[in-house]
């Protein structure tokens, strides 16, 4: 089965992976924002405008990965990192559902 490259600026870009004996190792697009998880621990509380922001470009992402028939199933603060400018880049798709259908 062939994969498609995600291309959306919302979603982590993947550039290499590798095997060692012991793990499988993935490069990824550096996100020095760290975890979404961090900064909700960090505030406590978002303000409305800023969980706007976030859940929009989330729902973006989700849309995007939906038109190309991928089902994101572990939506979840850990999986959320965030660039240098503060937008977010989904990562962790171990648990997509590729190549779904209406009926699915």
């Amino acid at each position: 089965m062939t994969v498609d490259v995600l291309d959306h600026p919302f979603i982590c870009k993947t550039y290499s992976s590798f095997e060692t004996n012991n793990y499988f190792n993935l490069l990824i697009e550096l996100c020095p924002g760290g975890e979404l998880f961090f900064h909700i621990n960090l505030n406590s509380v978002f303000d409305e405008q800023t969980s706007k922001f976030y859940f929009c470009e989330i729902l973006m992402a989700l849309k995007y990965m939906h038109d190309k028939n991928i089902i994101y199933r572990d939506v979840k603060p850990e999986n959320i990192l965030l660039d240098i400018d503060g937008h977010i880049r989904m990562t962790d798709f171990g648990l997509c559902k590729m190549n779904f259908g209406p009926k699915d």
